[in-house]
């Protein structure tokens, strides 16, 4: 009778420890039911699986939702910066590509190549 109390107890034991780490991982990852609800199917990149979950906004918790909202933020700036890098490297393209050409143009040596003044 005691072995079998014991092992009831254990095993209740390891049936809260389950469902507190299946609670601490839906706490940590609480938009993940959704994502493989919705958007299992959606390719990764370019922003389409936040966008997904996002068409879906309706159907999510309140944490999720908070949580999409902080992920369509960070998204939102990775675009401008990413703009704004292509930007600058659009201007320093340009600026190499004059220095160039400014190099190309002017005559390394004089025409009949004797210097000046001999």
């Amino acid at each position: 009778m005691r072995v079998g109390a014991v092992s009831l107890l254990f095993l209740c034991g390891i049936n809260m420890a389950l469902a507190d780490g299946a609670q601490k991982a839906s706490q940590q990852h609480p938009c993940r039911p959704f994502f493989e609800r919705y958007c299992r199917n959606v390719q990764m990149g370019e922003g389409r699986k936040i966008k997904c979950l996002n068409t879906h906004r309706t159907q999510l918790t309140p944490i999720c939702r908070n949580n999409l909202d902080a992920a369509l933020a960070v998204y939102a700036y990775g675009l401008k910066q990413k703009k704004l890098a292509q930007q600058y490297l659009a201007k320093q393209a340009e600026k190499e590509k004059a220095e160039a050409s400014k190099k190309k143009s002017a005559p390394l040596s004089p025409p009949n190549g004797v210097p000046k003044g001999k």
